[in-house]
C-alpha cells in the first residue's frame, strides 16, 4: 500500500504534499542511529524516492537538510576503528539511500555544497585507509550527480 501511495505521489503534487505531511516521521525514523532492518530501509527508501519526485516535497526536504542527515546515517561513527567509512549494510540499501540523497539534493547548489564539504572530509580518511566500497558505491555516484529533466521529442 505504501509503495502504491508513493507511485501516486510521483504523479500528482497534491498527493505528494499530503504524504509528506502525514509520513514525515517515517523519514526521520529512517535516519535515526538505531539499528533498522535492511528490508525496512529498502521499503522506506523506495517510498521516499518516489515521493521526492515532486518539486515542492523535494524543496521541503532540502530545507530540512535531509540529504546531509541521510549521508550522516550511512557513515560509520568511528571509521578508523571500523576500518571502513560507511556502515556495514546491504549494497541494495546503500545504493537506494545514495540515490535518495542524489534525488533530493540535485540542482540545489546550497545542498550540493554542504554535501560536498561532508564528502571531502570523508575523502581525507581514504588517505589512511582504503575503502573501495565507499569509493564505488557512494563517492562516484555523488560526483556524477546531475540534475536531469527527461524530455520526449515527437515529430
Amino acid at each position: 500500500m505504501r509503495y502504491l501511495a508513493s507511485l501516486l505521489a510521483a504523479q500528482h503534487s497534491q498527493i505528494a504534499w499530503s504524504i509528506l505531511q502525514n509520513h514525515k516521521d517515517s523519514l526521520y525514523h529512517l535516519i535515526q542511529p538505531a539499528q533498522i532492518p535492511d528490508d525496512s530501509i529498502l521499503a522506506w527508501a523506495k517510498f521516499w524516492l518516489n515521493t521526492a519526485c515532486d518539486r515542492k516535497v523535494r524543496a521541503r526536504l532540502q530545507d530540512e537538510e535531509i540529504p546531509i542527515k541521510i549521508y550522516e546515517f550511512i557513515k560509520e561513527t568511528k571509521p578508523m576503528e571500523a576500518g571502513r567509512v560507511i556502515k556495514n549494510m546491504s549494497e541494495e540499501c546503500l545504493v537506494l539511500l545514495v540515490e535518495l540523497i542524489l534525488r533530493i539534493s540535485a540542482g540545489n547548489t546550497v545542498m550540493e555544497s554542504k554535501l560536498a564539504k561532508s564528502v571531502i572530509l570523508d575523502m581525507k580518511l581514504l588517505s589512511t585507509q582504503r575503502d573501495m566500497f565507499f569509493v564505488n558505491k557512494v563517492l562516484l555516484p555523488l560526483i556524477k550527480n546531475e540534475d536531469c529533466l527527461p524530455v520526449c521529442l515527437l515529430d
